[in-house]
């Protein structure tokens, strides 16, 4: 089936809208400018947002069946393959669950499939670990149903948060080595629901840190914590290639974070309070 627009530049002042293919599959349709370029995103219907600095990988257990979608990689490491492509903006990392696996979970004709589970599984990357012997951090939230998202959809509570908690997964022959030494990671997940066409439920899950510190005052700080997963644009996940594990590990190992004007200190933690020393730098 093809989707004709007959007047791009009116498209943009439209909201997103839904198109039914011949297959039955649902694909959505948002049009926007960005400076003198229009963007054309062409989606399924649950979209993941990474709005943080540390990339996930996305999974989905549809009834059972898993399906690995990919890395949503972080917003740093995004940043930088823009630039160095020659592409400015800031247009957000966003990963999509493919519409055949959505075909099962709601069909396109308002009929609702409640007996379909889907969930979403998320694996925070920490990097530069060698493939075959190294534990992953999973977490995994459950996709309300078609009638439930269409309730949320009409009603106030359309945006709501939660945290996801990624605990070690092992992996590999040698899994006994690090599962006892990682800690779990949080991510903080906000879903948004919206009605498309007053009939299509369109989701938007979003990944954020647990917290964020940011330097408001007009000078340097230097902050110094031991508490794991906290990342900063002096001390990034891209330092720890020769000692990735110490980020998440219980050895107490301290690393200070310089932060200038409007820098942002990113904590996945999953301790109860927030530990830190600062002075001016």
């Amino acid at each position: 089936k093809a989707i004709v627009f007959d007047h791009i530049d009116a498209e943009t002042s439209r909201p997103r809208r839904a198109y039914e293919l011949t297959s039955g599959q649902l694909v959505f349709v948002d049009i926007r400018k960005s400076s003198k370029v229009t963007l054309v995103h062409i989606s399924s219907q649950i979209d993941i947002i990474n709005c943080c600095r540390l990339p996930h990988r996305i999974s989905v257990n549809s009834s059972g069946h898993i399906h690995d979608l990919g890395i949503c990689k972080g917003k740093e490491e995004y940043k930088h393959k823009m630039l160095a492509a020659h592409v400015h903006g800031s247009s957000p990392v966003v990963i999509g669950v493919p519409v055949d696996i959505l075909n099962s979970f709601y069909d396109g004709t308002s009929r609702s499939t409640d007996e379909q589970s889907l969930i979403l599984q998320i694996s925070p990357v920490l990097g530069y670990a060698k493939s075959g012997n190294v534990d992953s951090l999973c977490g995994s939230f459950s996709v309300p149903s078609t009638t439930e998202l269409i309730a949320l959809a009409t009603s106030q509570s359309r945006m709501k948060s939660f945290e996801v908690s990624c605990h070690p997964l092992s992996r590999g022959q040698y899994k006994e080595t690090t599962v006892h030494q990682m800690d779990p990671i949080v991510t903080q997940v906000t879903q948004r629901v919206s009605l498309v066409q007053d009939r299509y439920p369109f989701v938007e899950y979003f990944l954020q840190p647990r917290a964020v510190l940011e330097n408001k005052i007009p000078v340097s700080l230097c902050v110094c914590t031991a508490m794991p997963y906290v990342f900063s644009n002096s001390l990034s996940l891209l330092n720890f290639k020769d000692d990735h594990h110490s980020v998440g590990s219980n050895s107490k190992k301290s690393f200070t974070h310089k932060l200038e004007p409007s820098d942002k200190i990113e904590i996945f933690t999953a301790d109860i309070s927030i530990r830190i020393n600062a002075r001016c730098a």
